[in-house]
């Protein structure tokens, strides 16, 4: 019956924008939601542990992933099969699971966290780790043209780890016990609905086909990789800067200001995902003028929707989340307007990055997150330090910006030269 349920569909591009939708907005907002049942019901260090937890569990997440899902979706010809897929994705769980050990035991020795804060943070990793390892079957569903599949089961999953974290916190009022609950929920739904459909989608052929060690392939997806963890890097950099500096009280209501970063993105996803594998038909095809139009056309949703953010956010952004989470916020406006124009920039870098990616010029992607991570890196803490919040609001602005303007550049380029 569930089988029956995850496959039927009457019509798929249809459920696939719709459960995606849903996916999208689960997998983006649980953050936000689950911190405001925290501030609610628990206290700030609870509060500051868990939006900790959830930027490192972020960042290892694109280790784990080693940027292989838009590589994997675009790969029309089947050039690399599902072996080598899921061979690769053993690779970088080698790595996720090293990436953890090795930022726990500096956070730890170098950064002052406690044994429960570094316990909050190895378990959500894990639980990024159980979405890490799905998402190559899952690659393979939508590279099969059937995301509605890869979109249900995530949704599921989401769903139930944000209701069933809020029930267990309220109650139990332990992060701990709250956290580990969860995170074995998670890790029991993944391996049911997964297991479901499996063999609807890994082909038999690849069971029987010669063993060899991906290469090429890990060497290909090499620059997406680093690009995404840098890019996640870049897009939370406010969030590691200020860690360790500041008190419980200013990391959670910086964290609040924080949420909507990435509510724009959240909305252009909903566009940009069901069009990642047409992008990679309309170059398979050599079709570049239709390839070079629905770049622009898509360029334009995330600045469209920023600026309807921007507006309603200047009037109402404060008080509503005030209201909502329960905590003053008047003096955090400058830093919400600035994380709200934030918002559009990384959109539009997530979708320059689809696009280089399906250019299979990802080398030049590195290069402009290289340069950006960098210069945030030597400069942010001692900025801070020197300055303010603001200040730092302000920096981490500029560095973004010039990184969109490097991709959308050299995307264009890109698709100039092709002619």
């Amino acid at each position: 019956m569930i089988k029956k349920l995850l496959l039927s569909s009457k019509n798929i591009s249809r459920d696939s924008f719709i459960w995606n939708s849903i996916s999208s907005y689960l997998n983006s907002f649980q953050t936000m939601l689950l911190l405001l049942v925290l501030t609610r019901f628990g206290n700030d260090t609870d509060s500051s542990f868990f939006v900790m937890a959830f930027a490192v569990g972020n960042l290892v997440l694109n280790i784990g992933r080693y940027g292989t899902r838009q590589f994997q979706v675009t790969d029309i010809n089947e050039v690399y099969s599902f072996h080598d897929y899921v061979t690769s994705r053993k690779f970088s769980m080698g790595l996720f699971i090293t990436a953890v050990i090795v930022y726990l035991a500096w956070g730890i020795l170098s950064n002052g966290y406690t044994f429960e804060k570094a316990l909050i943070v190895g378990l959500i990793c894990f639980y990024k780790g159980i979405e890490a390892a799905e998402d190559v079957l899952h690659g393979r569903m939508q590279q099969s043209g059937r995301l509605d599949v890869a979109t249900k089961i995530t949704s599921l999953r989401f769903g139930i780890f944000i209701i069933g974290y809020a029930l267990v916190y309220i109650f139990t009022k332990n992060l701990i016990v709250t956290t580990a609950v969860n995170v074995g929920l998670t890790l029991v739904l993944s391996l049911l609905l997964n297991g479901f459909v499996i063999k609807e989608f890994v082909p038999t052929s690849s069971q029987s086909s010669e063993r060899h060690f991906p290469k090429k392939l890990l060497w290909e997806c090499l620059p997406i990789a680093l690009t995404t963890i840098l890019g996640m890097y870049l897009c939370n950099a406010p969030k590691y800067t200020i860690d360790g500096i500041v008190s419980d009280n200013v990391q959670t209501c910086f964290n609040i200001v924080f949420m909507p970063v990435f509510v724009v993105a959240l909305l252009s996803n909903f566009v940009f995902n069901p069009y990642l594998r047409k992008l990679g038909e309309l170059w398979v095809q050599k079709n570049i003028p239709a390839f070079k139009a629905l770049v622009l056309k898509l360029t334009l949703v995330p600045l469209a929707i920023d600026a309807v953010v921007i507006a309603l956010g200047a009037f109402i952004g404060i008080p509503i989340l005030a209201f909502v989470y329960g905590v003053n916020l008047t003096d955090y406006f400058g830093e919400l307007m600035v994380f709200l124009i934030v918002s559009g920039v990384i959109s539009v870098l997530n979708l320059y990055a689809m696009v280089l990616t399906t250019l299979r010029k990802q080398n030049h992607l590195l290069y402009g997150y290289i340069a950006g991570a960098a210069v945030m890196v030597s400069i942010s803490r001692s900025l801070l330090q020197a300055t303010d919040v603001m200040t730092l609001c302000y920096f981490f602005l500029a560095i973004l910006i010039a990184v969109a303007i490097y991709c959308s550049y050299i995307s264009f380029h890109a698709i100039k030269n092709s002619r």
